[in-house]
């Protein structure tokens, strides 16, 4: 599941398995887009900061500094996984460890506050994302894990079921290939400060071949 905080500070995700479920999801932002890295969350339950989940639990996904999130199976054996974002204005107090390369992209300023005002943001995010024990029963009955689609609590970008698949970034211009799960897919073409785009429903493979020959338009024209 892939997410676009469109300016949202932080990011509550709740992870609910059943049919004898055995993987691994792994928590991951990518700060330009495209180069995504992992990212470590914090149980509000046991404040325990982990970057990786193989059960049931609810995590608290701080997001300033993101183009995009993204709750990712590494490992799978098994079973049905129902993950469920929301973002929230309120931004993360904590004090959750960044990388070498996340802090040179992104400085992002974290202000320490005291353990209950951390305590009280917790609580409200908590509140929020905690699904309903009769919603996810529904779930289970009426659809199957492939066609389980869930709404992230924000606007969905209209990109954002899109996913990154050939770069390619020898020259002054660059080009970047995605396509959804549908084999829709998209061209960003990026020369200096200048972005513009071409996108199909089929036929990726030839036009990607072909992409410094085609037509590109502004985003608002193209989506």
């Amino acid at each position: 599941m892939t997410s676009d905080p469109g300016g949202l500070a932080t990011f509550g995700v709740s992870v609910v398995t059943w049919d004898g479920w055995s993987g691994r999801l792994v928590f991951e932002g990518a700060v330009n887009g495209i180069a995504y890295e992992s990212c470590p969350v914090t149980n509000p339950v046991t404040g325990e900061v982990v970057t990786s989940a193989t059960g049931d639990g609810i995590f608290i996904f701080p997001c300033a500094g993101y183009m995009r999130l993204r709750v990712r199976a590494s490992e799978y054996t098994s079973g049905t996984a129902l993950v469920t974002l929301r973002g929230s204005v309120a931004p993360h107090t904590g004090s959750i460890p960044l990388s070498d390369s996340q802090l040179r992209a992104s400085p992002i300023p974290v202000e320490v506050t005291s353990v209950e005002e951390q305590l009280n943001l917790l609580r409200r995010l908590v509140e929020e994302i905690v699904v309903d024990k009769e919603l996810v029963d529904i779930v289970k009955r009426m659809v199957s894990s492939d066609s389980l689609r869930i709404d992230t609590g924000v606007a969905a970008s209209l990109t954002v079921d899109y996913s990154i698949t050939d770069l390619d970034t020898a020259a002054a211009t660059q080009y970047f290939g995605y396509v959804n799960k549908g084999g829709n897919w998209y061209i960003m073409q990026l020369t200096g400060t200048t972005a513009r785009y071409i996108k199909g429903d089929t036929g990726y493979s030839g036009n990607w071949t072909n992409r410094a020959s085609l037509t590109y338009g502004y985003f608002y024209e193209v989506f």
